[in-house]
């Protein structure tokens, strides 16, 4: 063998030593450790998001303005559930989509306070 072939040969080996005293001043953990502290800090991560968002939720209304449809339990797209949707859209820059579903007794509740807000019960007598 050639004199600088061996020469390399060394010198290669020399750096894969210094390579491997750099890595053992890294903590290494096993796979299954490692996988283990992963999940639970991406179950930690979630559950700080849904924290967040219900925080989010809880801390102020969502401004919301109606666009006019509402969708009837017997509408005509062939919808059968018994809710009355009232189509809104979010007014807080995002118009994202808001549905405001009511069954009958709630229907007929908001359409009382809409019709007669101060509960006089006379609305023709106005």
């Amino acid at each position: 063998m050639d004199a600088s072939v061996e020469e390399q040969i060394r010198n290669a080996q020399a750096e894969l030593a210094d390579i491997k005293r750099e890595l053992t001043k890294y903590v290494l953990v096993p796979k299954w450790e490692y996988e283990l502290m992963e999940q639970q800090r991406q179950r930690a991560e979630a559950a700080e998001a849904e924290l967040k968002q219900l925080k989010t939720a809880l801390a102020e209304p969502i401004p919301a303005r109606w666009d006019g449809t509402v969708i009837h339990p017997h509408h005509p797209n062939g919808d059968l559930d018994d809710q009355t949707i009232v189509c809104c859209l979010a007014d807080d820059g995002t118009k994202r989509p808001i549905g405001l579903f009511l069954d009958d007794e709630h229907r007929e509740a908001l359409g009382l306070q809409l019709v007669d807000p101060r509960g006089d019960q006379a609305v023709g007598a106005r």
